[in-house]
This record gives structure tokens, sequence and C-alpha cells, in this order.
């Protein structure tokens, strides 16, 4: 009985850290950041505080969908103004 204890708060920790963990910053805003950044240096605070690894959009699925979205289209948008820049290809 005591192993089975055991092996059912290991379970239940394990599936409560993961559930805990949300998702993360996606590479589409990783890639954003570091465009914006080096096409116009010291701008990019005000994206990362949305965009950015503690930002506001990984809170839960939905807003990371969303942002994720934001980045690949303001990426797109900022690669077709600096076509020489190469952190945004």
């Amino acid at each position: 009985m005591l192993k089975i204890a055991k092996v059912f708060i290991y379970c239940t920790t394990l599936a409560f850290l993961a559930a805990c963990g949300g998702p993360s910053q996606s590479d589409e805003c990783k890639a954003y950041i570091a465009c914006a950044e080096a096409a116009s240096p010291g701008t990019s605070a005000a994206a990362a505080s949305t965009y950015g690894e503690d930002g506001q959009c990984w809170d839960n699925d939905d807003n990371a969908d969303v942002c994720t979205a934001a980045c690949k289209s303001a990426l797109s948008l900022l690669a077709t103004a600096n076509p020489d820049e190469a952190a945004c290809q």
C-alpha cells in the first residue's frame, strides 16, 4: 500500500509540474525581437515586454497562438522593409 501511495504522489506531482509550465516564447517571436533590435537598435524593449520570454503572450495557449501569428506577420513586414538586415531574413 505504501508503494502505491508513493507512486500516486510521484505521478500527481509530475502532472502538476507539467501543467504549470504553460507555453514558452515561440521561435517566431524570438526572431521578431531580434530583427526589430537589429533594424532599429534600442526599440525592441517594447516588443519584448509583450512578445519576449517573460511577456504576457505566454500566459496561456490562446495568447501564445495569437502572439505567434502577430510575430510572424511583423517579422515578414520588417524583413521586407530591411532586406539587407541578416537578423530579419
